[in-house]
């Protein structure tokens, strides 16, 4: 009966654990270099943690090629990787300096631990998801806590050139916040004149009240 009832909160956990991000993430791409040189490029990570990380022993793997990290990345800050040198980046010091210039069509990133364990991945073999050659605006990770790899979680940075090393762009985040509560504020309005609320409404609150139910099931059987 146990196995069943965890195997009950594993299923209804899914949605929560598909987006569930790393500790540490590849964060923003400058894929495209900036206006004055194509080959200004630079990637930068972020510790999601509240610890301090060493990155001794870590790789970032460039499609097939492997780049060995080194250094601390600080709690809840930025590593910056510069291509070929220092001064990709004037106004910012690199961490890092490696020498693999980054595909136009794409590229496959992955980031492994010291035991080569796949932290995060972004799988751009077919297409950046983000980004604007023209422009020069960057591939921005919208939240650092879900999916590398779902395209939906990226955007072009709303800054020419991009936000090393600081907090990326919120527009598009504030735009989802608007848009969740246009939906909350559609379903009490269908509540108050007794329409019908949308099916996706019906559909996480039963997901959230499986999970519920899952737990408090556990927590009885258990105690």
């Amino acid at each position: 009966m146990k196995k069943i009832v965890f195997l009950t909160i594993f299923i209804a956990s899914i949605p929560f654990l598909a987006f569930a991000g790393g500790e540490v993430v590849i964060n923003e791409i400058a894929w495209m270099g900036q206006k004055d040189s194509y080959s200004r490029e630079w990637i930068e990570l972020y510790n999601t943690t509240d610890s301090d990380i060493n990155l001794s022993g870590w790789k970032l793997k460039i499609s097939k090629t492997e780049v060995p990290l080194k250094g601390m990345i600080p709690k809840n800050s930025f590593y910056l990787l510069e291509h070929n040198n220092d001064k990709t980046i004037l106004e910012e010091k690199a961490d890092l300096v490696y020498k693999k210039a980054l595909n136009n069509k794409g590229e496959l990133l992955a980031l492994t631990d010291k035991n080569n364990d796949e932290i995060d991945k972004v799988d751009c073999s077919d297409g950046w998801f983000a980004g604007d050659n023209k422009t020069k605006q960057t591939m921005e990770r919208i939240d650092s806590l879900k999916n590398g790899n779902d395209k939906k979680n990226w955007q072009n940075s709303q800054n020419e050139n991009g936000t090393p090393k600081m907090k990326n762009s919120e527009k598009e985040i504030k735009d989802a916040v608007t848009k969740k509560e246009t939906k909350e504020l559609i379903s009490d309005s269908a509540k108050e004149n007794n329409l019908p609320i949308p099916t996706e409404t019906y559909f996480v609150a039963g997901m959230v009240a499986v999970f519920s139910a899952a737990c408090v099931l556990a927590v009885k059987r258990l105690a």
